[in-house]
């Protein structure tokens, strides 16, 4: 499953999203960015599952294509700025 707002477009199902696992910090090749958050939890992206993924995507760059023209649809169609603004607007209790 993805961590981050990404998600919030692409959904935990996207065939296309990198594989993570979320870590403590002080396990973390990053913690030193984080000196004072050592028990905050990162997520780290699986860089073999990337490497896969990309070479996925290289070997049929259509099948990626419609993947991402799906996807692309559905985010023009989520993400309009009516849209945003009347669920922000729900979201702080002004109804328009």
């Amino acid at each position: 499953p993805g961590f981050g707002g990404h998600i919030d477009y692409l959904h935990e199902d996207y065939p296309l999203l990198v594989d993570s696992q979320q870590v403590v910090l002080g396990n973390s090749p990053n913690e030193r960015m984080f000196k004072d958050q050592q028990q905050q939890k990162w997520s780290e992206a699986s860089t073999s599952h990337a490497g896969e993924l990309m070479a996925r995507v290289a070997a049929d760059p259509e099948a990626a294509r419609l993947i991402a023209h799906a996807r692309r649809n559905e985010i023009l169609e989520r993400f309009t700025a009516d849209t945003v603004c009347r669920q922000m607007a729900d979201f702080m209790g002004m109804h328009i």
